[in-house]
């Protein structure tokens, strides 16, 4: 996938008030399944809200933190 249409499914959920966070990040995870990561969603008890941490490699050095409303 090219990265302006990675882009553009980035940017084409709603994620205002965490509309379609799960949603976003359910497509974030099969995407980097595709590539060998391994990924794993950690849920908030009393939002709902998922995380999701993705690791290529044993022993990875590199992380990168971000949120789904930026």
């Amino acid at each position: 996938m090219e990265v302006i249409k990675i882009l553009k499914k980035l940017v084409s959920y709603n994620t205002i008030e965490d509309s379609q966070n799960n949603e976003l990040i359910q497509w974030i995870e099969e995407y980097l399944l595709k590539y060998g990561f391994k990924c794993k969603k950690i849920t908030e008890r009393n939002t709902k809200k998922k995380c999701l941490i993705a690791q290529l490699g044993k022993n990875p050095i590199l992380a990168f933190s971000g949120h789904l409303d930026t």
